[in-house]
C-alpha cells in the first residue's frame, strides 16, 4: 500500500512539471552542498546549476542518491560533466541505502522544489544511484514509468522489479571490475540485450565505489545520443559522439577489445551510423575479443559456484534462529571461506586475481549490507550477526566496526558497543554526528562515550 501511494504521489509530481519557469535564487556554476526544500524543509539536496543556465530553456536533470545520504558526493563527481553537457545535477541529503521510504520522500520533495525553482525537462529526467540506492531508483522508475533512464552504479535492480520487454526506461550500468556486483551487472547487461531494451554497460578499473568521471562522461555522452535518437532533443551535444569515439579508440589501443565490442554494439543498436556499423563489423570479423571472452568464461566457472554458495548462506542467515552456537558456527564458516578464497589465484590467468578481490570484497560488504537491512527492520540480533561477520572478514574496516557498534547499542549491549566505537575510532572512523545519533541514545550518558564524542568533534 505504501508503494502504491508513493507511486501515485510521484506520478502526480512528474505530471505537474510544466513549462512554468521558477525563480532561480541559487548561485550558478558552483556546487551548493545544501538547498533546503521550500515546502518540505526537513528535506534538502546538493545542487549544481550550469554557469550558463537559462530559465527560459528546459534542462535535463540528474537526481543522484548516495547510500550515506551525502548529496555532495555525486554532485561533485558530476558537476564538471554537468557544465560540459548542460545538466542540472541534484544529490539527496536524506535518502539512504535500502531505505525505500526515505528515497520516496526525498524524490517527492526534490521534484516539488525543482519545479518551483527551475525549469526541468519533463522528458529528460534521469535517476542515478550507487550501491543499495540502485534498488530504490529501480522501484521509483518501475512504479512511475517517468524517468528517461536510470544510471545504476555498483548495483542492480530491486528483486521486485520485473525486467522484461516492457521496461519503460533506458538503463546504463556502471561497475568496477573489482566490484562484487560485477557478475550481477554483466548478467543484467545480457538480459537487457536479449530483450532489446535500450541500455549501455560500462566497466571501470575500481572497486565498489562511485564510478570515475571518465565512465560517467561516457554514460552522459550515450544519454545525449539516445535523447537525439528518441526525439527527446533536436540534436545531441556536439561533443557526445566525439567523446564516445575517443573511448572506443582507447579501448582498442589498450587491448580491451571486449569493452570496445560492447561500446560499438551499444552505439550500433542506438545510432546506426556508418562509423559505428563499420567499427562493430571490424571487431566482429576479426573476433578481437575472443581471448578475453575465453578468459572470462574460465573465471566465471570458478567464481560462480563460490558466489552461489554465498547466496545460499545469506538466504539461510535471513531465516535461521539465532543462538550463541549458531552465531559461532556462522562466524567460523565465513572466516574459513575468506581464508581459502586466495587459493584460487592462478598465475596463468591474471583475471583470477581480480576475481579473488571481488569475492573478498563481497565477503564483508554483503553481510555489512544485510546488517543495515536488519537494523531497518529492527531485527537487532540478526543485525548483530551480520555485522560480526562483516567485521570478522574485514577487521581493518572502521565502517564495518562502527555498524557493529550500532547493532550492539540497539541490542542494549552497552559494554560491547563502547568497545566497538573505540575500535572503529582507532581504525579511522570520523563523524561529528555521534552525540545526536539516535541509535546510541542508550550509551550517551556513559562518560567513556562522551569522551569519544569529544575526540571526534575535535
Amino acid at each position: 500500500m505504501i508503494q502504491l501511494l508513493a507511486a501515485n504521489c510521484l506520478w502526480t509530481l512528474f505530471g505537474q512539471i510544466s513549462m512554468t519557469t521558477g525563480q532561480n535564487i541559487v548561485e550558478k556554476g558552483v556546487v551548493i552542498p545544501k538547498v533546503i526544500c521550500k515546502e518540505v524543509p526537513e528535506q534538502s539536496y546538493a545542487l549544481y546549476l550550469p554557469s550558463f543556465y537559462d530559465p527560459e530553456t528546459d534542462w535535463p536533470v540528474i537526481i543522484a542518491f548516495d547510500p550515506q545520504a551525502q548529496g555532495s558526493v555525486p554532485v561533485e563527481l558530476f558537476h564538471e560533466l554537468a557544465e560540459r553537457y548542460g545538466y542540472i545535477v541534484v544529490g539527496s541529503n536524506n535518502s539512504r541505502d535500502h531505505a525505500w521510504k526515505s528515497s520516496t520522500s526525498a524524490v517527492d520533495a526534490i521534484w516539488l522544489d525543482l519545479k518551483e525553482r527551475f525549469k526541468p525537462d519533463p522528458f529528460r529526467l534521469y535517476l542515478c544511484g550507487f550501491s543499495g540506492a540502485t534498488e530504490a531508483i529501480s522501484k521509483i522508475g518501475f512504479l512511475t514509468k517517468k524517468p528517461a533512464a536510470l544510471l545504476m552504479c555498483g548495483g542492480v535492480f530491486d528483486g521486485e522489479v520485473d525486467v522484461d520487454e516492457t521496461l519503460p526506461f533506458a538503463v546504463v550500468t556502471l561497475v568496477g571490475q573489482l566490484d562484487y556486483h560485477l557478475e550481477d551487472a554483466r548478467d543484467l547487461d545480457e538480459r537487457l540485450t536479449k530483450l532489446n531494451i535500450s541500455h549501455h554497460h560500462i566497466e571501470g578499473d575500481y572497486e565498489h565505489q562511485w564510478p570515475n568521471r571518465h565512465d560517467l562522461d561516457q554514460a552522459i555522452a550515450w544519454l545525449e545520443l539516445r535523447a537525439q535518437v528518441e526525439g527527446l532533443q533536436n540534436k545531441a551535444h556536439p561533443m557526445a559522439e566525439e567523446r564516445l569515439r575517443t573511448y572506443l579508440e582507447s579501448y582498442e589501443s589498450n587491448g580491451r577489445y571486449l569493452q570496445a565490442e560492447g561500446l560499438a554494439h551499444s552505439l550500433l543498436r542506438l545510432h546506426a551510423s556508418k562509423y559505428w556499423s563499420s567499427k562493430s563489423q571490424h571487431i566482429d570479423e576479426l573476433d578481437l575479443a575472443k581471448p578475453e571472452k575465453k578468459s572470462r568464461k574460465r573465471v566465471s566457472s570458478i567464481e560462480s559456484p563460490i558466489q552461489r554458495s554465498i547466496d545460499r548462506r545469506i538466504e539461510k542467515l535471513q531465516k535461521m534462529k539465532i543462538t550463541d552456537k549458531s552465531m559461532q558456527r556462522e562466524l567460523e564458516w565465513w572466516k574459513a571461506l575468506s581464508l581459502t578464497v586466495s587459493s584460487h589465484v592462478d598465475p596463468a590467468l591474471p583475471e583470477t586475481k581480480q576475481m579473488v578481490a571481488r569475492i573478498h570484497d563481497r565477503l564483508w560488504r554483503e553481510p555489512h549490507d544485510m546488517a543495515l537491512r536488519s537494523l531497518l527492520m529492527k531485527d537487532y540480533d540478526r543485525a548483530q550477526l551480520f555485522a560480526r561477520i562483516a567485521f570478522s572478514t574485514n577487521p581493518k574496516s572502521a565502517q564495518a566496526c562502527f555498524r557493529l557498534a550500532r547493532a550492539y547499542a540497539l541490542n542494549n549491549q552497552l559494554d560491547d558497543a563502547l568497545l566497538a566505537i573505540k575500535t572503529a575510532i582507532d581504525l579511522g572512523y570520523r563523524s561529528d554526528q555521534l552525540t545526536i545519533d539516535p541509535d546510541f541514545i542508550n550509551v550517551r550518558s556513559h562518560h567513556e562515550f562522551q569522551n569519544m564524542a569529544r575526540e571526534l568533534a575535535n
